[in-house]
């Protein structure tokens, strides 16, 4: 190789493997936004960008996270270090998921209004459908639940990893005191996701 070939040669010529890892769940990403595939895969590509993204957290984000935590500043081949890769996974990941929600309400969802297929929050619902839904809670959800306390006396719990759970406000409203509790409550994986409430159409 000559010497004029060596001097044009950049000085970090790879790509780093982090932000490769980003730059394909985009591609998957991209896949759900294109509407040449039917509506039930756009939703299948959209739902791979979510356990995409939580796999490279708990293992590729980690990792760096721990390499912070130890002290180390070396560069990789590609001319980042720890601290620079975070930095840059933290920038494309926000725009990612504002995407990947966009994608969702704006293409996805309005997709499945013209198949009949509504997601409604509860101020939505009828009257009757308040009604049922109150009592499938009291039901089948209720009984399940196992609220864990925050506070001094109860240390923060141990969560498991993708898991659904809910930080909630607690307050008692029978003292005038305003108690600032707080709890998380683990959703159990038997819990369906989507609940189906009333008539086929409205």
């Amino acid at each position: 190789m000559s010497q004029s070939t060596l001097n044009n040669t950049p000085r970090f010529p790879y790509f780093n493997r982090e932000l490769s890892w980003l730059a394909f769940n985009r591609r998957v990403l991209e896949q759900a936004e294109s509407p040449d595939y039917p509506l039930l895969e756009r939703m299948k590509f959209l739902a791979f960008v979510s356990s995409n993204l939580d796999e490279f957290f708990e293992i590729r984000v980690a990792g760096l996270l721990q390499q912070v935590k130890s002290g180390v500043i070396e560069r990789g081949p590609d001319g980042l270090g720890p601290k620079e890769q975070l930095r840059r996974i933290q920038s494309i990941c926000k725009r990612l998921i504002a995407d990947q929600y966009d994608c969702w309400d704006e293409q996805i969802v309005p997709e499945l209004k013209k198949s009949d297929v509504f997601f409604c929050g509860y101020d939505e619902l009828t009257r009757n459908e308040k009604k049922w839904v109150e009592t499938y809670f009291e039901e089948q959800i209720f009984p399940v639940l196992t609220p864990l306390a925050i506070d001094p006396a109860h240390p923060f719990p141990q969560l498991t990893n993708k898991a659904l759970y809910i930080l909630a406000s607690i307050d008692d409203p029978e003292t005038r005191i305003i108690e600032r509790l707080m709890a998380i409550i683990p959703i159990p994986r038997v819990l369906p996701r989507i609940i189906k409430v009333g008539a086929a159409r409205r």
